[in-house]
């Protein structure tokens, strides 16, 4: 085990978190909150995709809204229908 994974064991933080890598919490089908440093692709209102450390992820639904974004990850909301890596 490598010594960020053990840091983030030891603090009870997500994997990734100490890394970098991008997390990705549901909550229900209404916000996603992405945690990480990400660039916005794509923004429309049905479809918002990021990229982050090389991988892109699409946010897919209905009235999706940019609540937030910050330098640390963004929340969104909405009517979320799927999330997925590409």
């Amino acid at each position: 085990m490598g010594f960020s994974k053990r840091i983030e064991s030891m603090l009870d933080l997500p994997e990734g978190a100490l890394s970098g890598e991008l997390t990705v919490e549901l909550c229900g089908t209404r916000r996603v909150i992405l945690d990480g440093e990400c660039d916005i692709l794509l923004y429309a209102d049905d479809t918002v995709c990021v990229r982050s450390k090389g991988q892109t992820l699409r946010v897919t639904g209905h009235r999706l809204t940019l609540e937030s974004i910050g330098s640390g990850g963004m929340v969104l909301t909405g009517a979320i229908a799927s999330v997925e890596f590409l």
